[in-house]
C-alpha cells in the first residue's frame, strides 16, 4: 500500500499532467477563453490540492519544487480568464521560489512575466513594469529573442495604459522588429494591432485603421478567433471615432458574439461597453445603460476596476443624455474615484471632463472650470488630442 506521501505525489504529478495537457489543447486551438477550459473547472479543485501540496513540499523536496514551477506556468491561461489576478499571483509566487531554488532562469523569467500579466489586470502599473523588466533582463542574458519580444510587448501595453504612448511605441517597435526577425506572424500581428492602438489613443485614426487590417490578414491566416474578437472591438472604436456608426455596430456585434462563443469574460466586458457608447450615439440612452450594467457586472465579477471605471463613465454618460445630471456626476465620480485607485490617467481625465460639461449645463460655472482645468493637465501629460477640445471650451467659459 502506498504511503500518503506517495499518493499525494501521484495525485498531484497526475493533476499537474492534466493541467499541462489541458493548456495545450488550448493553445493548438489558438483558443485559450475555449470550450477546452471547462476541463479545468472539472478538476480544478483536484489541480489545487495539488498544487497546494507542491508548494509545502517546494523547500525540501526537489520533485515537488520542479512540480510546483511547472503548475504555475501550466495554469497561466486559465488564471488569466477565469480566476482573479490575486489568487494567481500566490501560485506564481510560489512557482518563482521553486525555479529559483532549481536554478531554472527560464522558468524564473515565466513567472516574471506572468507575474506582470496579473499586476497589470490589477492596475497596479509600477509593479508590473517592474515584473517584465526583470523578466526581459533574463530573456536578453539568454538570447531568447522570442521571449523578448514577448516582454517588450507587455511593457509596451503597461505604459499605453499608464498614459506613457511614446514609451509604448517605442516598445511595440522593438517587438515587432524582433518578430520579423524570427519570422513570428503571430509576434508581427500583435505588434501592428498594439501600435493602432497607440496611434488611435493619439487621434491618428487612418493610421490605426491601417495597422488593424494589416493585424487582420495575419489574424486570418493564423485563424486566431480570440485576436479577431480583440481587433473588430479595436476597429469599432476607431470607426466609433470617425463617426462612422453602423461599421462600428457591426465591427463590436462581431467582437461580442466571438467572446461569448469562446467564454472569454473580459472581453465579453469591453464589448458590451463598446456597444454601449454606440447606442448612445444613436440616440438610446436606455440601451446604453443596460449594456454598461452589464459590463460592470462582469469587471465586478473579475475584479477588473479599469473596466468597472469605464462602465461607471458609460452609465454617467448615458444619464446625462436622458438629462439625469445628479445621477450622471454621481456615476462619474464613482468612474474617477476608481480611475485614481488604479492610477488610469486617461479615464480620471475623461471623468473630470465630462463632470465639467455636466456641471455646467447645470449652472455651477466656476465648478465646471476647475474640473475642466484639472482634466487639460492630464489630457496633455498622456499627449491626448482631447487636451485641444478642453482647451477651446476653457478659453470660451473664460472668455
Amino acid at each position: 500500500m502506498p504511503t500518503l506521501y506517495q499518493a499525494q505525489y501521484r495525485h498531484a504529478l497526475y493533476f499537474l499532467a492534466s493541467a499541462q495537457a489541458y493548456t495545450e489543447l488550448t493553445r493548438e486551438l489558438n483558443r485559450p477563453e475555449g470550450a477546452s477550459l471547462e476541463l479545468f473547472d472539472q478538476d480544478w479543485n483536484n489541480i489545487q490540492t495539488g498544487q497546494g501540496w507542491t508548494a509545502e513540499q517546494a523547500a525540501t523536496d526537489t520533485e515537488a519544487a520542479a512540480m510546483c514551477s511547472d503548475y504555475a506556468e501550466a495554469v497561466s491561461d486559465y488564471f488569466l480568464t477565469r480566476e482573479h489576478p490575486s489568487e494567481f499571483i500566490a501560485w506564481l509566487q510560489s512557482g518563482l521560489t521553486a525555479a529559483r531554488q532549481l536554478n531554472q532562469p527560464q522558468a524564473q523569467a515565466h513567472h516574471l512575466g506572468n507575474l506582470g500579466l496579473a499586476y497589470w489586470n490589477l492596475r497596479e502599473h509600477e509593479r508590473a513594469v517592474e515584473f517584465f523588466e526583470k523578466a526581459l533582463q533574463i530573456e536578453r542574458r539568454l538570447g531568447n529573442r522570442y521571449g523578448e519580444s514577448v516582454q517588450l510587448s507587455n511593457l509596451g501595453m503597461v505604459y499605453r495604459d499608464s498614459g506613457q504612448p511614446r514609451h509604448a511605441i517605442e516598445c511595440y517597435e522593438q517587438s515587432r522588429l524582433i518578430a520579423l526577425d524570427l519570422r513570428d506572424r503571430r509576434g508581427e500581428g500583435s505588434a501592428l494591432g498594439n501600435l493602432g492602438l497607440v496611434y488611435a489613443d493619439l487621434g491618428e485614426l487612418e493610421r490605426a485603421i491601417e495597422l488593424y487590417m494589416k493585424h487582420l490578414e495575419i489574424i486570418h491566416e493564423l485563424g486566431d478567433q480570440e485576436a479577431e474578437a480583440y481587433l473588430f472591438g479595436n476597429l469599432g472604436n476607431a470607426y466609433l471615432a470617425r463617426g462612422e456608426l453602423d461599421p462600428a455596430l457591426e465591427s463590436h456585434m462581431q467582437a461580442l458574439e466571438l467572446d461569448r462563443e469562446l467564454g472569454n469574460r473580459r472581453g465579453e466586458a469591453a464589448d458590451l461597453g463598446n456597444l454601449g457608447i454606440v447606442f448612445r450615439h444613436l440616440d438610446d440612452p436606455q440601451k446604453a445603460i443596460e449594456l454598461a450594467e452589464e459590463q460592470r457586472e462582469i469587471a465586478k465579477a473579475l475584479g477588473d476596476k479599469l473596466i468597472e471605471s469605464n462602465a461607471n463613465g458609460a452609465i454617467g454618460n448615458a444619464y446625462d443624455d436622458r438629462g439625469d445630471t445628479a445621477r450622471a456626476l454621481q456615476f462619474y465620480h464613482l468612474q474617477f474615484t476608481l480611475a485614481q485607485e488604479i492610477h488610469y490617467l486617461r479615464g480620471q481625465a475623461i471623468a473630470l471632463w465630462n463632470s465639467a460639461l455636466t456641471l455646467d449645463k447645470r449652472g455651477e460655472h466656476s465648478e465646471a472650470i476647475e474640473h475642466a482645468k484639472s482634466a487639460n493637465l492630464l489630457f496633455k501629460q498622456i499627449e491626448d488630442p482631447t487636451a485641444a477640445s478642453v482647451q477651446m471650451q476653457l478659453d470660451e467659459w473664460q472668455a
